[in-house]
């Protein structure tokens, strides 16, 4: 006769399984474990020889010897239960009724073991990679080269197989934020919005340190709502929690909320994307504060607790050269003498680091370009050095001579050379031994117009096309018409816009 087991783990349905099971039954004959493939296997079926001294009538019950650890069986269309001889409560249930398969009780403790080694081990099997085919077909074991193999495959799948104009394509993507929405975004906090946000919470997700969930606030709102609606508006809005002191400087406390804990969790990837702006130079230490675009370096034996402002000149209101060239190491004083002060009246901020006074933001330039020239100053775009990095196997250097990190490819390197010494005006007159494009970034603001930074920031995208062209499809692009078609896209995408703004 044939038994279909219904509600097996889907580990579980296969022909091991299948005899074991059917061993505890009668003689195994055969084992279909493939039946229904177009619903996902949901049941085995065992073929099997069973002794019958009456008739079985569908529905009633078959009790067997198993061989799981437990000593008796019985099956019925319904559901599979076991049970040990002197005891007659459920020990161990595979529900296989409508609602799927679900271990409910397991009071038989080491019983159990087998058929959980047999879970763990069926899964590492099936999970298991012992070897790839390449793509002459040569079976191949070893851990390089099976990631070789699997990094080409991937690196085929995701390269383009013809010349797409995706260019155009992007181009035509319309923007998604609106001014409205900006305007949303930043507006003054409301204790309506934190009331909205905490009952959008899972009443049973992400407890407070004291285990409190969002349950507790949103059931007992009525008495606890006022105080929390306070606390974080005063977080948000003021400074309770360091009112003597920078948000960047304060410190977590003895009883914090984990409304200042979680704020205070995310001041990190403030502190690494910001920059302090000089104004008066009281509040920026020359070393406790990032003021550089690199950590500044200094001679022996000099006081580096002192403010920035100990650097100014308050009659001239310009930096102090003597005393910067005391105190600072070279590349250091360099940058130090880059920075432009402004009013002296003025107390020193905080700012972004990659969005400085909105420069690029700003630039009439396709939004591809500008996302682009924001991830080079960022230096997350997929160089050789930054995969390497990521331990993807490749060799650093891209022209033989330098590991290609950013600002050597887009700024140093023969390719980008052999362009840049083609362009018009100060961009030849540029000094090319910048530490990193970021910095170079800024040079350019002080020296070139706006004009030509539009320039600047099309050819570098350029660069950066012909270089992935000359990686990924071994075609080699002239520098003459790497900036000509980048000229050509800056003045089309211009004349569109202007076109649009008229209309």
């Amino acid at each position: 006769m044939w038994v279909q087991v219904w509600g097996l783990l889907f580990d579980l349905i296969n022909e091991e399984a299948g005899l074991d099971i059917g061993r505890g039954i009668g003689s195994v004959v055969e084992v279909d474990y493939r039946a229904l493939a177009s619903d996902q296997a949901r049941f085995l079926r065992i073929r099997v020889e069973v002794l019958l001294d009456q008739l079985i009538r569908r529905g009633n019950l078959i009790s067997v010897p198993i061989s799981y650890g437990l000593d008796k069986e019985e099956i019925n269309e319904g559901h599979v239960t076991r049970h040990t001889p002197t005891d007659t409560s459920r020990s161990f249930t595979w529900d296989t009724g409508t609602n799927g398969n679900n271990i409910q009780t397991l009071p038989a403790g080491d019983k159990n073991t087998k058929f959980f080694h047999q879970q763990a081990s069926q899964r590492r099997r099936k999970n298991t990679i012992e070897g790839l085919h390449d793509t002459s077909r040569e079976w191949c074991t070893d851990i390089g080269e099976i990631a070789g193999i699997a990094e080409g495959y991937y690196k085929r799948l995701f390269t383009a197989s013809s010349n797409l104009n995706m260019d155009y394509v992007l181009a035509s993507v319309d923007k998604v934020v609106t001014g409205d929405m900006v305007r949303d975004l930043v507006h003054p906090y409301m204790a309506e919005e934190v009331k909205t946000a905490l009952f959008q919470m899972h009443p049973s997700k992400a407890p407070r340190p004291d285990d409190m969930s969002p349950f507790f606030f949103q059931k007992f709102w009525h008495i606890v709502g006022q105080d929390v609606t306070e606390a974080v508006l005063s977080v948000l809005h003021s400074g309770r929690y360091f009112p003597t002191c920078f948000f960047m400087e304060a410190e977590l406390g003895s009883n914090p909320s984990f409304v200042w804990r979680s704020l205070l969790s995310a001041r990190d990837v403030i502190r690494e994307g910001s920059i302090w702006s000089i104004g008066d130079g009281c509040t920026a230490g020359i070393k406790s504060h990032r003021w550089l675009p690199h950590p500044p370096t200094f001679h022996d034996g000099v006081d580096t607790t002192m403010k920035v402002r100990e650097f100014i000149n308050p009659h001239t209101k310009q930096w102090d050269r003597s005393k910067v060239n005391a105190w600072f190491l070279p590349s250091s004083r360099d940058e130090v003498l880059q920075i432009r002060l402004g009013s002296l009246d003025s107390r020193d901020k905080l700012v972004w680091n990659e969005n400085k006074s909105q420069t690029f933001s700003g630039l009439p330039i396709p939004s591809k370009v500008r996302n682009f020239v924001w991830r080079a100053s960022s230096d997350i775009l997929p160089t050789r050095a930054n995969l390497a990095q990521r331990k993807v196997h490749m060799d650093p250097k891209f022209c033989g001579v330098h590991d290609e990190i950013v600002i050597h490819i887009l700024w140093q390197c023969p390719l980008a050379c052999n362009v840049w010494v083609l362009v018009q005006g100060k961009l030849q007159k540029c000094d090319s031994s910048a530490l990193d494009f970021l910095s170079l970034a800024w040079t350019l603001v002080e020296k070139l117009s706006r004009e030509e930074l539009e320039t600047w920031a099309m050819v570098a995208w350029s660069i950066w096309n012909a270089r992935s062209r000359l990686q990924f499809e071994a075609a080699q692009t002239p520098p003459q018409i790497i900036l000509k078609g980048a000229v050509s896209l800056l003045e089309e995408y211009q004349r569109l816009a202007s076109s649009r703004s008229c209309s």
